[in-house]
């Protein structure tokens, strides 16, 4: 039997965004958007002529563990940046926009593909599942919203 390199196992990737610098999150989980597009009918004859039309990418999804420290607040100030509850204001969604690299690599920490999500911005921070009769890990899940979602087989709505 051969022995090989599997570059497409699950657990082999890391994960960057591009102002959070130095703030390395340890995702346990990351699924990447969908990428849909509109199906446009049109013509005048008996059956219709279908488009494509306007592409549309689901969210970004990261799952974490809850911290047991502070050190860990550089998601949550983003996310009262862009809009805080208590005072009522926020950023410009321009200035609170980031984009994001997924590598998956090689057992030698080697990029063998890119993924890069574009103009996204913490959407949803899902509430804690409190549980007394379990033993899991309180997992964190946090939602950003998508702009362009390029993937390394071609362009997912980047011009």
């Amino acid at each position: 039997m051969a022995n090989f390199s599997n570059p497409r196992k699950k657990f082999q990737w890391r994960i960057s965004f591009a102002s959070l610098k130095g703030n390395e999150f340890e995702f346990q989980r990351v699924t990447l958007p969908d990428i849909e597009l509109d199906v446009v009918e049109h013509g005048e004859i008996n059956s219709p002529v279908k488009t494509p039309g306007m592409v549309h990418f689901s969210n970004l999804v990261c799952e974490k563990l809850k911290p047991n420290n502070a050190n860990d607040n550089a998601l949550r100030v983003w996310i009262h940046s862009i809009q805080n509850a208590m005072l009522g204001v926020g950023l410009p969604i321009d200035v609170a926009k980031d984009s994001a690299t997924i590598e998956l690599v090689d057992e030698l920490g080697i990029t063998t593909e890119k993924h890069i999500v574009d103009g996204i911005w913490p959407c949803k921070l899902n509430g804690l599942e409190l549980d007394r009769m379990s033993s899991d890990n309180v997992i964190e899940t946090i939602e950003f919203a998508v702009d362009y979602y390029s993937s390394p087989s071609g362009t997912g709505g980047i011009v």
